[in-house]
């Protein structure tokens, strides 16, 4: 072999030499580029998993509906704030990863897209926890605390349409994916604010129409008042409560006293109606005394035969005067109750007053009998009789639907009174 052939061999293994040297420093150092991508990776999962085992730890349970009642928002801030510093930490591997080669890029890729995932997750949390201290903060105490809700919670004072309106805008769910998870806990809260809201309110409607400038208006009536009541006793929360308390007031005593002017009537109705029956009674029995004294009063004929006088209460006492010496025979004599003189002054004896016959006494004589009493204005209209002024005054007060009455008085011969009700 000549020396040229020599030194061309010579210089081919020192070439190869000298690219199998750089091939193994290239090699070694990209190794180390890997090693430091690796390694960052690692620092980085670890921080992730961190955030992620606090972020698991915030939930009540592993079904991650309900925070716990520790959970606020400074806990949020620093997850928020750990979040921070792997991205900006991820972006720098991110950059080393770049350089790598096309499979050891694929081979540590997979941790690169968890950033999104846990962004999303707070996002989430910060919605529950925002939900849970507005939809809270509605009612006197604490609505929802771990995953129990409290049913019977009040709303706070002066809760506005208004304000409720703004948390239900934000919060209500009107689509649930989870019965009893925590967007439909929240829409139960959300609702049983809005109840307690719409009661006061309809009960304020109630009172308007029953209550207006400190008076109770035309239409309360005792059906009403209760209802309205009723209304008022559904209220929970005292302060609302409280505030209908006047008109309450207010109408009960309008109905009261409108209910005593109510019974007043209808008692005065009663006693005019007792009146009218008791005043036909009285027409009736003296209707059938006049008639008994009627005919009690008919003229008696005068009796055939002599028969003895009879004293009676009605016939004035009768004082005997001595016959005259000369009397005349069959025991009959003339009598003169005058003294003597008839009517006309003659000596004749008087006109048959002062015969006697049979044994006949004196001047006795038949009484007429007494007159029936009568109606010196007859009343001849359609009102109602009453024995009284006062009966037929009250009536007249008490009569409903009418424009006015008047009373007139009809008198009777035997100095009585009767009354007549006339409506108009």
């Amino acid at each position: 072999m000549n020396k040229k052939v020599q030194i061309g061999i010579v210089s081919m293994a020192l070439i190869t030499l000298c690219g199998i040297g750089f091939y193994f420093l290239s090699e070694t150092s990209y190794q180390k580029q890997v090693e430091v991508a690796a390694s960052e990776l690692s620092s980085n999962e670890k921080k992730l998993k961190q955030i992620q085992v606090e972020l698991s730890a915030i939930y009540t349970d592993d079904s991650k509906q309900f925070l716990k009642e520790e959970v606020n928002q400074e806990k949020i801030n620093s997850l928020v704030e750990q979040l921070e510093a792997y991205e900006k930490t991820t972006k720098e591997t991110d950059q080393l990863l770049l350089d790598l080669r096309k499979s050891d890029q694929n081979k540590y890729q997979l941790n690169v897209n968890s950033v999104s995932s846990i962004k999303n997750q707070l996002q989430a949390v910060q919605r529950k926890l925002n939900g849970k201290y507005s939809v809270n903060g509605l009612f006197q105490k604490p609505y929802l605390i771990d995953a129990e809700s409290d049913q019977d919670v009040i709303i706070i004072d002066d809760l506005s349409e208004e304000q409720l309106k703004d948390v239900r805008d934000i919060y209500y769910q009107k689509e649930v994916k989870e019965k009893q998870g925590f967007d439909d806990v929240l829409n139960e809260g959300l609702d049983l604010a809005t109840e307690q809201v719409n009661q006061i309110n309809k009960t304020n409607k109630m009172m308007e129409e029953l209550y207006k400038d400190g008076k109770a208006t035309d239409l309360a009536d005792r059906e009403k008042y209760e209802a309205f009541k009723k209304e008022v006793e559904l209220i929970k929360n005292e302060k609302a409560k409280e505030s209908f308390n006047n008109s309450l007031k207010v109408i009960e005593e309008n109905v009261k006293e409108r209910e005593a002017l109510a019974e007043q009537e209808k008692a005065a109705a009663e006693e005019a109606q007792r009146q009218q029956e008791t005043v036909k009674e009285q027409e009736v029995a003296l209707t059938e005394t006049a008639e008994n004294q009627t005919q009690s009063t008919e003229p008696v004929p005068a009796p055939i035969e002599e028969v003895p006088a009879v004293e009676t209460p009605t016939i004035q006492p009768f004082v005997p005067v001595a016959p005259p010496a000369n009397s005349g025979s069959g025991g009959s004599s003339n009598s003169n109750s005058t003294g003597g003189n008839n009517a006309a002054g003659s000596g004749t004896p008087g006109n048959g007053s002062g015969n006697t016959s049979g044994g006949n006494t004196g001047n006795s004589t038949v009484p007429e009998p007494p007159q029936a009493p009568y109606a010196l204005n007859p009343y001849t209209g359609s009102g109602t009789f009453y024995a009284t002024y006062e009966a037929a005054n009250s009536a007249g007060r008490a009569a409903i639907d009418i424009n006015g009455y008047r009373i007139i008085t009809e008198f009777w011969s035997d100095g009585t009174e009767k009354y007549f009700l006339e409506l108009y």
